[in-house]
């Protein structure tokens, strides 16, 4: 899964970021594993608004949890100038 820490350095002001992710609402059970398979709707922003510009470009809008993958996004993230 994409994260800040990661992301963030390898980046420079104007770096585009495509983001692919699944994403629905927690189901009781996914909270309690350590394995988080997707993002929870907003996480995104949540994340990376600090310091990227984002879009969300493509995806699902309603989570179906009658197939396997409920739910898909995909994000065009810019990283922002540099915060004085």
């Amino acid at each position: 899964m994409a994260d800040l820490s990661i992301t963030a350095p390898l980046t420079h002001p104007g770096t585009l970021f495509l983001l692919f992710c699944f994403e629905w609402p927690r189901l009781w059970w996914e909270r309690i594993s350590p394995f988080g398979m997707a993002l929870e709707p907003g996480e995104v922003e949540r994340r990376f608004d600090e310091y990227f510009e984002i879009e969300r470009i493509a995806g699902t809008e309603k989570p179906d949890f009658s197939k396997l993958i409920a739910r898909h996004a995909a994000y065009l993230m810019i990283r922002k100038g540099d915060r004085k």
